[in-house]
This record gives C-alpha cells, structure tokens and sequence, in this order.
C-alpha cells in the first residue's frame, strides 16, 4: 500500500509539472542555471535538527520582463533523502485554499545585505538601490502584500525593465509600463514591494516531511546585465536515520530541486549534496576503583568524563553574539567570550557571557553557530546588526556600514499574515554536552565544576568554555546558569544528570573537554551508609543534549522541542566504585568428620575505647555469612552458605560445627542464640566468613569429637587470616588520589 501511495503521488507530480509547464516555443529565451551546494558541510549523525548547507542556483542570460510586467511566478520544492525538521512556524488559514503551514526554510534571492548583492546599476528615480550599496532585505508578505487568492506567502513582482533591481527590496512601490518606480495605493496591495526572501510550507502530500515547498515565487530572467542567484536556506535534515556514520567515511544527504515550470530557469542540474553525516561526538570515562565505604572523601577527584569532538565545528554556540559580544565586533570591548586576532584566529577570553542574540544576516556568511539565517522582528525590535557584519575575515566588504552610509535600513523578517518568519533560523541554545550517572550510593555525593574548559586536541591551548545549566530531564530548556561560575567551582549533581552549554568555541579547532567528578561521603557504617552491596559501582555516560529517541523527535515541530536536539548515544562506563568495609576472615582448615570437631569464636571489635585512646573504629553491628569449600564428604556435598544472628559491637559469637551449638555473648544483651544449624556436619575444608562490621578477628579450636582439651593430646587451635586490604594499600590509593587532585589544579 505503501509503495502504491508513492506512485500516486510521483504521477500527480508529474501532471502538475506538465499542466504548468508552458512549451518552449512559446518563451522568451531561457536562462542557463546551474544549481551547488554552497555550503557541503558536515553534520552531526546524532542530531534530528542539523543545518544542511546552503543550496545556490546560479542563472544567466534568458529574457528579463518588460517594464510593468509581471515576473513569472513558480513553484519550487526542494527534497532530501532524509526528513526535513526546519522549525514549523505558523499556521495561516485562508477562506480559498485552507491552512497553510509555515517552517523556517527560506528562499533568498540575489543576497540581499551581503557584498555579492551590491547594486552597480543607474540609480535615477530608485528609492532604495543606490549605486555602491547591497540591497536590502524584504520577505514576502512583511506589509500584507500577499493578498491574494494564492494564499499567504505568495506575492507578485512588477518589474522596473531592470533586472538588477528585481529583487531590491522595494516595498511601496510597484511599476507600471509607464512609471517603473510608481508609489503603491497601499503597502499591503498584491503586486506592491519587490520582495527577495520567501518562506518555505510544509509538503502537503500524504503528511510528506522530506520536502518543503516554495510557492508562487517570481522568476525574473537576469538577461546579461547581472547573474541572478537563488539561495535556499534554514533546512534542517534528521541525521540520525543514517545510524553512526562509519569512522574513516562519510554518509550524503542529497537535495532534489524540483520547478513547475523548467522554462522559467534552465536548470543542468537538480540534484545536490548538501551535507556529510559524520559521528559529532566520542566519550570516555576515566575511573576511580580504590574506595572503601568506612574511609571518608571529601572531593576527590579520581574520576572523570571526557568529550571528544568528532569534527571541527560540532560544537557550537547559540549565536553569532557568544563570539562577536553586545558590540557586535568582537573586539574584547563588549560582552566577550573571545576576541580575533589578525581579524581570522579565533581566542577565547576566558569569561563567561551568554549575551542577547545578534542578526544573522548576511546570506552565505559562516557564522558557526547552531543559528541559522535570522534578522527577526519589526523595527522596534531589540536585535542588534553586528557592527562588522560579516564576520571579520570572511570578506572586504563590511555590509552593515554601507547600509549605514546610505542611510538605508533593513526592514526584518516579518509577516503581517502571522507565518512566524520572525523566528526563521533561531536555535533555542548552544551544543550541549551531558552526564548520565547511575547507581550512585545514597549517603554518596558528586560534583562537578561549574564551568569546563575546552582545549585543542592537539597542542592543549584553551580554546573555549562550556558552563553548567539547570535542565529538564532531557536536557533540554532555557540557559540557566549556577550563580558562581568557574572551572574550580564545583556543583553537587542532582537527578544523576548534568548538562553543559557549549558558551564559546574555536570552530577551526578539534577540542576536547575532561569534566572531573568529585566524590564525596562521610562514613555512617551503623547506618550501612553509603550504601552499599559488596561493591557498589557508579557509572556515568557522556552525549549531546537534549536527548530523545525516535518519534515525534525526528519529525518537524513548532516550539515545543529545543533545537538543536540528539539521540542520546552514550554507554554506561565505570566511574567509580566503592568497597563494603566488611571483615573478611579466613579459617585455612576446618574439620567435623573422621572423629575430630571444630570451635569458632568470631569477635565484634568495632567497639574500642574511641578517640581519646588513639582508636577510630564506629561501633557497629551485623550478621556474619560462613561459605563452605571442601571435597565431597560421604558423597554429600558441602553445605551452602549460612549466615548467623546479628552480632552486637563487643560482643564474641561461637560455634560448633557438628552441632551448630554456640552462642553470642554481648555485655549488654546477655547470651543470646547464634542462629547457626548443624548444617556443616560431616564438612572438612575452609571457610570464608564475612562479618558485616569493619573490625573483628576470629579463632578456631580442633579438637577430638566431643572431647574437648581432654582428649589424647590431637588438637590444634589457630587465629583466622585477614583478607581484608591492607593499610598499606588503602594509603596507596589514597596517595594515588592525592597525586591526581595536585596534577588537575597544577594544569588549572
């Protein structure tokens, strides 16, 4: 079904193709188009919301339209090999074609506001293309001009008979054959303004959402006057459907650029790579396996998470502004994360400012930023232009001046339908990168520094910041800072989960950032705390944020998810591990067979005479576990483990063997039963005892069967070995740690 579903769908294309196609006989001369990739770019194989590079059609030659005539108007779909997941806007309902959903696609048309759409051509009677300067921008539909029958976001062109100036952003104005710079009734007429943005729709066919669809867009020919440029832009692609890229390889995202009417631009080519799917992003987990549960820590640092950066510029910050500051220059005047040397070499300046996004504005310029393409709001808008925009080394032309000169200001992208252009582009953050901690002891706290480093992979130069932000369970909502920041400032981790916020970063670098995690615990044995199983072992897993995992995730959305968003690709690692501080003894040989019978008496030390006499034991209590191992006895084999009664601090449990007589006698609860059975009789080997208290020691008496000392003289008794760790090696692990926290602040 759905295989016949495609098919119908590919045959109502091609209906559609050839009823708006007109013969080519019938056409003024076509131009000659050949549409790139701009921008290749690499992207993110565990991210849902990737920019896809920029797609350019270049046409010259053909026919311009005459002098008051109307541009021919044509339908665009751009398709990827992927689902598109560019932010859905707005809904717009129209009485004759219905609703109309909006995304933050967008088609820009001979770069407005940027040193490839400079004007060079007569200036007499143009309001706003002015010899020398770019064109301003204005998108379809800002001042209601797209009124008609079509629906919002298409609007018309009436040509001045200059097509350079086709696209300049003229909005109260719309020629007629006699007046090419007539002054419009109103603003909001079909027909008036000279638009060069338009928004993208989502694909209405059967919910399609590998497609977004430009619709009614005018087509001017250049003629061999200019070259008219076509920028699609604001696409975002899931890359998680393509899996892990392979290590040493890349997967394509490939766009399909589709007209209603091929005459309009003679297009050689349809078909474009647009990106390269590659991993972002690689952990590992350095850990800690020295501790034991009655030895305090405060703090220490055996352990950490590091992020590795799968390719130059897989992670970034929210806006062009974390690098350039409030001035918008990025001269260290402002609000800066970072200043450029020689105007090209990214430097981090070692502060920590999230400030107010600036513009994106400039089509084509490389910003390294998750934002897109974003010049929003009306002209009360807080925004600021950058005041060297482009960036610095990316061109001679310094567009945001010559704008300036020529008193000129660029209208924002706006829409009086309600497309929600205005939001075209922005990412809600920066890359996050995230901690997933599991099994962590209760009684057991970790922190982790306020703010990370970021450092060159290969020299160690410090290249960037990433700072600690609250987050919902996903890692997901707005920048929100701890009150003091700083790379020796530590947070204790609350929900297992922290996640960081990449503030600055050099794109031209491969970086890598080591989070340290703190572990701290104060012993509370009598309260078993941390609790802890015989060896309690914490595990922490590293990956972008926010994290999700399949549907609606991966499917184009409004406002509800942050973007950038990821799958979440970390594996659970050891982090570190706690020890029970159990005494562990061992009776080398034990007998109850073969006429002879064995006595254990087994101490609870953990009750000294305290600190003043030089001891540090906590009084504690617990139960003791005997396991048996021997060779079979009269093909019986030995018996399982059998754990005995809680034993008291101070107090001595005994136990006979082939009776399972004994008791504990406490100074405070009198004698009391053992809880052991004749289980072990008839058992000869070893036994391994764990009493759950930190000290004891143990003896054991061999003796004839029920003779006691006044047997013939064949006995033996002996003190049970310790197999606990040593002192030595608990003070080589503590050192060990020592060592470590020195060598972190040294390279602090």
């Amino acid at each position: 079904m759905a295989d016949f579903r495609k098919w119908i769908y590919a045959f109502a294309m091609m209906a559609l193709l050839a009823g708006l196609t007109v013969p080519a006989s019938a056409q003024a001369t076509v131009p000659s188009c050949t549409a790139i990739a701009a921008n290749n770019t690499i992207v993110r194989a565990e991210g849902f919301t990737e920019q896809v590079g920029d797609i350019t059609i270049s046409c010259q030659g053909g026919t311009p339209t005459t002098i008051g005539g109307t541009v021919p108007q044509v339908n665009i779909q751009v398709q990827l090999n992927t689902t598109i997941t560019s932010r859905l806007l707005g809904t717009v309902k129209n009485t004759v074609t219905g609703s109309t959903v909006f995304n933050e696609a967008l088609l820009i048309i001979d770069e407005p506001n940027s040193p490839q759409g400079i004007y060079n051509g007569p200036t007499t009677g143009s309001g706003f293309d002015i010899n020398g300067h770019p064109h301003r921008i204005l998108n379809c539909g800002e001042h209601g001009e797209d009124s008609s029958n079509a629906g919002p976001g298409v609007c018309a062109i009436k040509s001045t008979g200059n097509p350079e100036e086709t696209y300049d952003g003229a909005y109260n104005q719309m020629a007629t054959t006699t007046s090419p710079y007539h002054t419009c009734s109103s603003t909001s007429t079909y027909g008036c303004g000279r638009p060069n943005i338009f928004q993208g729709t989502q694909a209405a066919f059967f919910a399609q959402t590998d497609a977004v669809v430009f619709n009614g867009v005018p087509i001017d020919a250049p003629g061999t006057t200019t070259t008219r440029t076509l920028r699609f832009t604001n696409i975002r692609a899931d890359a998680t459907r393509f899996g892990a890229a392979a290590a040493f390889g890349f997967v394509p995202i490939v766009a399909t650029i589709s007209f209603s009417n091929n005459n309009a631009l003679g297009l050689s080519n349809i078909q474009v790579t647009v990106a390269s799917v590659q991993k972002g992003l690689s952990t590992s987990v350095s850990s800690d396996t020295g501790y034991l549960q009655c030895i305090a820590e405060s703090g220490a640092t055996g352990q950490s998470v590091t992020f590795v950066e799968g390719f130059d510029d897989a992670w970034k910050p929210a806006n062009w502004s974390y690098f350039a500051g409030d001035d918008g220059i990025g001269d260290g005047g402002g609000h800066d994360n970072g200043t450029f040397v020689g105007g090209t070499n990214y430097q981090y300046n070692s502060t920590f400012y999230a400030p107010a996004y600036l513009a994106q504005d400039v089509p084509g310029a490389l910003y390294y930023s998750e934002t897109g393409f974003y010049y929003p709001g009306n002209s009360g808008s807080t925004v600021v232009e950058p005041t060297i925009n482009p960036p610095p080394g990316q061109s001679n032309t310094n567009v945001a001046a010559l704008l300036s000169g020529a008193s000129l200001t660029n209208l924002r992208l706006s829409s009086a339908s309600g497309s929600g252009i205005d939001q075209a582009g922005k990412a809600d953050h920066g890359t996050r990168l995230a901690i997933q901690f599991a099994n962590i002891p209760n009684g057991t706290t970790i922190s982790v520094p306020t703010a990370v480093n970021l450092t060159n992979q290969n020299t160690g130069t410090i290249t960037g910041v990433m700072v600690l932000t609250s987050t919902n369970a996903n890692g997901a909502g707005a920048y929100t800072p701890p009150s003091s920041i700083g790379t020796s400032t530590y947070a204790n981790v609350s929900n297992n989960l922290v996640v960081y916020e990449v503030l600055f970063d050099d794109p031209l670098s491969l970086e890598i950032a080591t989070v340290q995690v703190a572990v701290s615990y104060t012993p509370q044995l009598g309260s078993d705390l941390p609790a802890t199983a015989e060896r309690q072992i914490g595990t922490a897993a590293g990956g972008f944020a926010p994290f999700y995992s399949g549907a609606p995730y991966n499917q184009p959305q409004g406002l509800t998810y942050d973007i950038p968003r990821f799958v979440f690709t970390g594996t659970p690692a050891t982090l570190f591990d706690i020890s029970r501080c159990a005494c562990n003894l061992l009776f080398p040989w034990v007998a109850s067979t073969g006429g002879f019978d064995t006595g254990i008496a087994l101490a609870n030390t953990s009750l000294d005479p305290g600190a003043t006499a030089g001891f540090t034991a906590v009084p504690q209590s617990g139960t003791v576990t005997f396991w048996y191992y021997g060779s079979l006895t009269n093909g019986v084999a030995p018996p399982g483990p059998q754990t005995s009664a809680k034993v008291p601090n101070g107090s001595v449990l005994t136990y006979v063997l082939s009776s399972g007589a004994g008791s504990i006698y406490s100074t405070t609860n009198g004698i009391t039963s053992n809880g052991m059975t004749n289980a072990a009789a008839g058992f000869a080997g070893y036994i391994i005892a764990q009493a759950q208290f930190q000290y004891c020691h143990a003896f054991a008496y061999i003796s004839a069967l029920g003779a006691g000392a006044t047997s013939s003289g064949i006995s033996e008794g002996y003190v049970a070995l310790v197999l606990d760790k040593t002192n030595a090696q608990i003070h080589e692990g503590n050192l060990r740690r020592t060592v470590q926290t020195l060598s972190d602040q040294l390279e602090q």
